[in-house]
């Protein structure tokens, strides 16, 4: 559901500055209708957009800025064939419209007005990805920052590479490596350092130990 502005505010945007490739805003995620009505009512006036580039965008999201993907609104002229996107599976969406930016730039609608329903619990998109859609989509996003990454952006991106993949692993059913294997190709092509482990990818692991266990309880139990 969008805010009732959005739409002639991106367009806006567009007309203004030919060289903005797309409009996008931030997810505001809802549970139920009383929850979406108490977050619709507290709306304001849509804000100015930041205006970025591709490395900048990239940025936002290894900040934990969640971009909401079907809010984007761009040029049909920026559109293009692009390559090897099967690699990334269902993350695909991101390194697509990333690669659209090109040498332009993007506008971020930085307050919340988009509300989408929280489906997490039933969320099938996921089932059939694997460890490489995983890396792919890392590399992809690291390759995207300026160059050289600078400590920053290395420190920036570390943190969230390690902490989405080990997040992310207990949730992929297409498993070619075990964990110790997975942890080790993860180091190896520089997307994991467990130093930059944080809440998220602890929950990760507590995940991947939890299920685990509950299984071997099963096993024992029907012994």
């Amino acid at each position: 559901i969008l805010h009732p502005e959005y739409l002639g505010k991106a367009v806006e945007i567009l007309e203004k500055n030919e060289k903005i490739a797309f409009v996008c805003t931030l997810a505001e995620w809802f549970r139920d209708d009383k929850e979406l009505e108490n977050k619709f009512s507290k709306l304001k006036n849509i804000p100015d957009a930041i205006i970025t580039d591709k490395a900048g965008f990239i940025r936002k999201i290894l900040d934990g800025e969640h971009i909401m993907w079907s809010s984007v609104v761009y040029r049909n002229n920026i559109l293009k064939e692009t390559q090897d996107m099967q690699k990334y599976d269902v993350f695909c969406d991101r390194p697509f419209l990333a690669s659209l930016i090109g040498d332009d730039q993007v506008a971020i609608i930085g307050e919340k007005v988009m509300f989408t329903r929280n489906h997490e619990a039933n969320d099938n998109r996921f089932k059939n990805i694997t460890e490489e859609n995983c890396f792919n989509l890392m590399k992809f996003y690291k390759d995207s920052l300026s160059k050289p990454i600078d400590k920053n952006d290395s420190k920036r991106f570390m943190s969230f590479s390690t902490n989405v993949i080990l997040y992310t692993y207990p949730s992929i059913t297409i498993k070619t490596m075990n964990f110790r294997e997975f942890i080790s190709k993860g180091k190896s092509l520089e997307l994991i350092d467990l130093r930059y482990m944080n809440k998220i990818g602890i929950v990760g692991i507590l995940k991947m130990v939890f299920e685990k266990n509950t299984i071997d309880r099963l096993v024992r139990l029907t012994k």
